[in-house]
């Protein structure tokens, strides 16, 4: 590799990287439907996220959200099977931290993020998920409920959960004319 090759890869490697302490990786492309956007802006932060070490548990669950946000941009793609891969560990992870959680109301926050993550991915158990989700966001303090990002990943919960009963209610109707 020449020099400025080098310096080039430095420089690129230092933007992303200074970009993840200033905002980690964003919701934004995946919430206004650009998976694809999603997708490559979170693999960059998280590739250039392997270049630190991962010291404590903080460190883990910054690299936990954004992959969570990975997952469901790549449900969104239709690559269910990848989005599986990562989000399985994760809920791992997040389940292991519950369990010794003593009151860090932020952890319930992503674990509920992760459960709607793996509800997107997996049909079949979606409504348990939901209500799992649903209920770690409503077990958070009022002033952590009136935080635009728990408001808007409460509204994703309760939409979907509504989409799961609207449509058992259908299939419900169609077999019960009356």
């Amino acid at each position: 590799m020449t020099m400025t090759a080098r310096s080039s890869a430095t420089s690129r490697a230092a933007r992303i990287s200074s970009r993840w302490y200033r905002q980690p990786p964003s919701d934004g492309s995946y919430l206004l439907g650009d998976y694809a956007a999603a997708e490559k802006s979170l693999n960059e932060a998280l590739e250039a996220r392997k270049h630190w070490p991962l010291s404590n548990d903080n460190d883990r669950r910054e690299v936990a959200e954004a992959n969570t946000m990975l997952a469901l941009a790549l449900a969104g793609e239709h690559r269910s099977d990848e989005a599986r891969g990562i989000i399985d560990p994760i809920i791992k992870f997040h389940r292991d931290l519950a369990a010794r959680n003593h009151g860090d109301q932020q952890q319930h926050v992503e674990l509920a993020r992760t459960l709607y993550a793996q509800s997107v991915i997996e049909p079949a158990n979606r409504a348990a998920l939901l209500r799992e989700a649903a209920s770690l966001l409503d077990s958070v303090p009022a002033q952590m409920q009136a935080l635009r990002s728990v408001q808007l990943w409460r509204a994703r919960v309760r939409e979907a959960m509504h989409g799961v009963t609207a449509a058992r209610d259908s299939a419900a109707g169609a077999r019960d004319p009356g």
